[in-house]
């Protein structure tokens, strides 16, 4: 695989659990708000 192919092919790929999506997420857990589902993270449903 060419270097150019991969560094494209790398550059699609994004980071997932980084911090500041963690932090959010412990926010909104507090409040009472729980993920939807694993295929669309950026549902929240509420609990309470």
């Amino acid at each position: 695989m060419m270097a150019l192919t991969r560094s494209q092919i790398m550059s699609r790929i994004r980071s997932k659990n980084t911090k500041p999506e963690l932090l959010v997420r412990k926010r909104l857990r507090k409040l009472g708000f729980e993920q939807a589902g694993l295929e669309d993270p950026t549902r929240y449903i509420a609990v309470k």
